[in-house]
């Protein structure tokens, strides 16, 4: 009732100044009108948690999100936001919480059980994450029934049951064959760079076909060309296959798209090396080191890069400093 006697007094006021100003106040009363219905209406805290979130302010985000909480506000909607929100700020164990009210609230909501299921397999819960999957599987949305398939194939890989690895990617690349990572990560298995050796190596690994993950690479990248990994990964097959000239293609395709991400640099430093551009490699070493000078392997890298152009000094000292990062 206050409020509605204050915009009828606001109402009132403008009138009355209306008839000693005459019709320059209209304006006037009808600003003080909208003012007092702006200070009227309520404020949307999760509208304003989405703008935030477009924003990339994921704090302030969550900070709006928590008033929706407190005002009783608990809708799948706004804990699924604010799980996202904080796994944005590395926060996987109370996006974790976010993600199980969501499927408290709605068990059926599929991709928030694909994204709880992914912060399950980083908290090493591999089995509530492999059930999660599992359920995923026949989804009706065909994105998310290939991306738990993925997920899948990933599980059983890092536990070296390739076998099953291989059919959870066929099947990925089945269920929905527009789904770019289901053909990169498939290509990443065909290639198996990723395998430390002295666990099962790569000459006791039954699915290396570089021909297969080159035609893999090939179609994510017609699929999302502006992949930056995928032309990576196709460089490094490349290269394993002794055609320098597409590997330098890709990888420089790679550079273009990610330019701030030392790591290709480094991996073309060392292809120079070995091809003897050592010049070349100098100077990607630099670009390296420059971006992320923590990296230790980029620092070796130069290190060995300096001691072929015989320059000793310089070599020593970035052996050192690739020392004291491992130390550290």
């Amino acid at each position: 009732m206050g409020k509605r006697l204050n915009l009828l007094l606001i109402v009132t006021l403008s009138k009355h100044h209306m008839r000693i100003l005459g019709r320059v106040n209209l304006g006037f009363g009808f600003i003080i009108i909208l003012l007092a219905e702006s200070c009227i209406k309520p404020t949307n805290h999760f509208q304003l948690a989405q703008q935030n979130w477009n924003e990339k302010d994921y704090l302030g985000a969550i900070i709006e999100l928590n008033t929706c909480i407190s005002k009783e506000d608990k809708r799948d909607s706004i804990y699924l936001l604010r799980a996202r929100c904080y796994q944005k700020i590395q926060k996987p164990i109370l996006a974790l919480d976010d993600y199980k009210r969501v499927m408290e609230i709605n068990p059926n909501w599929a991709e928030a059980r694909l994204e709880m299921a992914r912060i399950q397999i980083l908290q090493k819960d591999t089995s509530l994450a492999g059930k999660s999957f599992r359920m995923l599987h026949s989804n009706s949305n065909k994105r998310i029934a290939s991306d738990s398939w993925i997920e899948t194939g990933r599980l059983h890989y890092f536990s070296d049951q390739f076998p099953s690895a291989i059919n959870a990617l066929n099947q990925a690349v089945k269920t929905d064959s527009s789904n770019y990572m289901a053909w990169y990560y498939r290509g990443l298995l065909f290639s198996r760079f990723f395998t430390p050796e002295g666990e099962t190596g790569i000459a006791n690994y039954p699915f290396l076909d570089f021909n297969a993950a080159i035609s893999d690479y090939s179609r994510c990248i017609d699929l999302q060309a502006d992949f930056a990994d995928a032309w990576y990964q196709r460089a490094e097959v490349h290269f394993n296959m002794f055609n320098d000239t597409a590997g330098l293609r890709d990888i420089n395709e790679a550079i273009r798209l990610e330019p701030k991400y030392s790591y290709y640099y480094s991996a073309r430093a060392h292809q120079h090396v070995l091809k003897g551009r050592m010049q070349a490699a100098l100077n990607d070493y630099n670009t390296s080191i420059s971006l992320n000078q923590n990296d230790p392997d980029a620092f070796l890298g130069r290190s060995e890069t300096y001691h072929k152009l015989g320059m000793h000094k310089e070599a020593k000292r970035d052996s050192m400093a690739a020392r004291n990062l491992v130390v550290r």
